[in-house]
């Protein structure tokens, strides 16, 4: 931080003149006088001036290593920006495809085998030809709060197997939705179930 000058005692108003015989030596004597404390008083207006100007270059490089800094922290803001965007879209090109496979034909179809809702085996007649495979979760949907949540033990023919693990609703009825299970994470994001994850 700058400092204050410190105080300057200025020299005798009336110096010497040497066409003056009879106030020359006085007025030597005086400057005299002054010279100590006059030197001393420059010496730390001197001092003073030289401290301030290297506090205002230490001041003048610190601002600048901010700025660099603060530029710097910009282009790793952005290029985190950047990444999330990326991340983002890679993310709904996930969910996308995901999606499109809960809708797919092939992973798709409509039984009409009797069921009662419950966790266990449950056999249903279906359609051959579709991409099940042991392992891969699948959703049994019949209506609103009445679905089946499992996993496929076997598929074979027209006979689909599934170990049901959670359920929602109860009763029997005779037709079934059958779909891949789409399970939604966090931040948006969706995950293929098919296989034991």
């Amino acid at each position: 931080m700058p400092t204050t000058p410190p105080s300057y005692t200025p020299p005798p108003a009336n110096l010497p003149q040497r066409g003056d015989r009879t106030t020359f030596s006085n007025r030597v004597d005086a400057f005299i006088s002054w010279l100590g404390t006059g030197m001393t008083d420059m010496g730390a207006l001197t001092a003073n001036a030289y401290a301030n100007a290297l506090a205002a270059f230490n001041s003048a490089t610190a601002a600048s290593t901010s700025e660099g800094n603060a530029a710097n922290s910009a282009t790793t803001a952005n290029t985190f920006k950047t990444a999330a965007a990326d991340s983002a879209t890679a993310a709904a090109a996930s969910a996308a495809m995901a999606n499109s496979a809960v809708n797919s034909p092939t992973y798709t179809d409509l039984s009409t085998s009797n069921l009662t809702i419950a966790v266990g085996t449950q056999t249903l007649t279906v359609a051959s030809g579709k991409n099940w495979a042991p392992g891969m979760s699948l959703l049994l949907f019949n209506s609103a709060g009445k679905q089946m949540i499992g996993r496929v033990t076997s598929y074979t023919g027209n006979t689909l197997v599934v170990n049901v693990s959670s359920i929602t609703g109860s009763g029997s009825y005779a037709s079934w939705y059958i779909s891949t299970y789409i399970k939604t994470l966090s931040r948006g994001r969706s995950a293929f179930i098919g296989s034991n994850s």
